[in-house]
């Protein structure tokens, strides 16, 4: 089952700077699809949504060490976040609803490089 239930609306974004020789700072930023659909309407009590995914927006950043000449320490840290309104409308009682959700996220992570 495709992962955003037979939709083709996904996208990714993400562009960066990288500075240095030896010790490499980089810092990035992107905007992405998540397969997340804002809903449109309650027919008769099952809730149908929009075929368009949300798009969570984020920044990067990292360092990237040379220990010797055939190795390296790449540590990096990723915040991103989505926040919207879902608003959609019960036709039966002719109500209008609005739910706001939103949620952020930290990853941090690090990694060995060696070239043989």
């Amino acid at each position: 089952m495709d992962l955003y239930y037979f939709s083709d609306n996904g996208f990714a974004l993400r562009t960066g700077l990288e500075a240095g020789a030896n010790n490499v700072f980089r810092c990035g930023f992107f905007i992405q699809s998540v397969p997340i659909y804002k809903l449109t309407t309650d027919e008769d009590d099952d809730l149908v949504s929009d075929n368009t995914p949300l798009a969570e927006i984020g920044f990067t950043t990292g360092l990237g060490i040379k220990l010797n000449a055939n190795s390296s320490l790449d540590i990096f840290g990723i915040y991103s976040f989505l926040k919207y309104d879902d608003k959609y409308n019960d036709d039966y009682w002719r109500d209008q609803y609005s739910d706001e959700y939103s949620y952020s996220r930290i990853k941090i992570g690090c990694s060995i490089g060696y070239n043989f």
